[in-house]
């Protein structure tokens, strides 16, 4: 049952942190599942195919991101969220208690106080019984790419059959097998029947472990094309899941963040 939770804090200090932090709220649940549940944090690190959560960097609450000189100037009794979500349910009860029984918040070197954590479940059975409508919207939050295979460049578009494949690959990872669904059939599908309609993308770097990385934010409009209706049975639960796992590389450092919606 993929689970996320959003964690409200409230800054005890002023100072400066990097403006992209899903490398911080990535390194806090590693830390804290290694010193309550080493063998968890383990697999959380480990995990050789899908890994089991994403993130969602901290972000403020009620005003703008303040940068000055590259930096995140944050100020006493500001509000901030992060996001976390789990996607196999087996380690999602020891997850959620060790997060939830936390003493203290810090990241980079600013200390904060939790105000609230928000909690949205949702079966993959839930999730298999979603229906968008044929023209949707997807917004990506943060940036975004996908690998092409054997080689070192990267992918910076949206392209449907993309995006589907990744999420039919973390579908099928830990959904029950009773609902996982049939990856290459609706590949083939997914070329022939969704259409991008428009798009505004821009690119953005971030840095993440020293590296920089680069990868697209920004709208797409995909639209299914008549006569192909039944697909959406099939991609619908795939997006809704999106909005917990995010999409693309990198989902466990905050990239690919989205959220879509009918239109």
């Amino acid at each position: 049952m993929p689970i996320q939770a959003k964690f409200h804090l409230i800054a005890q200090q002023d100072g400066f942190i990097a403006p992209f932090t899903g490398g911080y709220v990535r390194g806090f649940l590693l830390n804290k599942t290694k010193e309550k549940l080493p063998e968890l944090s383990k697999y959380l690190h480990d995990a050789r195919t899908v890994k089991p959560y994403a993130v969602k960097p901290l972000r403020p609450i009620k005003k703008k991101m303040q940068i000055i000189n590259k930096g995140w100037k944050i100020n006493n009794d500001d509000e901030v969220v992060f996001g976390l979500s789990i996607l196999d349910e087996r380690i999602e009860n020891d997850v959620m208690h060790i997060l939830m029984n936390i003493d203290d918040w810090k990241f980079g070197e600013i200390e904060f106080d939790l105000d609230k954590i928000e909690i949205e479940k949702k079966s993959y059975n839930d999730l298999a019984g979603e229906l968008l409508n044929a023209r949707m919207g997807i917004t990506f939050h943060t940036p975004t790419l996908f690998n092409i295979k054997g080689k070192k460049v990267t992918y910076l578009f949206p392209d449907p059959i993309r995006v589907i494949s990744n999420l039919l690959t973390i579908w099928n990872k830990f959904a029950p097998e009773k609902i996982r669904l049939p990856a290459y059939r609706i590949i083939e599908w997914v070329s022939d029947a969704i259409e991008t309609k428009s798009y505004e993308l821009k690119t953005r770097e971030v840095t993440i472990e020293k590296i920089k990385v680069t990868g697209f934010k920004g709208r797409v409009e995909w639209v299914v094309l008549e006569g192909e209706k039944e697909l959406l049975t099939y991609i619908s639960p795939l997006l809704k899941l999106s909005e917990f796992s995010n999409i693309g590389e990198k989902r466990t450092y905050g990239l690919g963040v989205v959220s879509v919606k009918n239109l």
